[in-house]
């Protein structure tokens, strides 16, 4: 599920890259980050609305939820320190280089 959500976002942004998360690793609950040079100038809401909508039919039957977080490559630049999970080296081999497992939290 994760390589289709990133397949089907890189699709519609065909200069963006994708990066898919499941943290709960059940399937149904999936964090998106989204990086592309198109949402330069297009308001956050603007950037979410293209993501969301090019994932109408998942969102309306397999995905539960998706936490979506959308960048320019300059604001990625600035951010991404906040996001260590991603392109680490924890990214299992099985899943796509861009599509990776965040680490587990232990939950109190």
């Amino acid at each position: 599920m994760l390589d289709q959500i990133q397949l089907i976002i890189e699709s519609a942004l065909p200069e963006s890259t994708a990066y898919i998360v499941n943290p709960e690793q059940d399937g149904k609950h999936f964090q998106a980050i989204v990086i592309c040079p198109s949402f330069e100038g297009m308001p956050l809401v603007k950037q979410h609305q293209v993501v969301m909508n090019a994932l109408k039919a998942q969102l309306e039957t397999t995905v539960h939820a998706l936490a979506l977080k959308t960048f320019t490559p300059a604001t990625w630049d600035e951010k991404k320190q906040l996001y260590p999970y991603i392109e680490s080296e924890e990214v299992p081999h099985e899943q796509s280089r861009r599509a990776c497992k965040r680490p587990n939290k232990k939950r109190h």
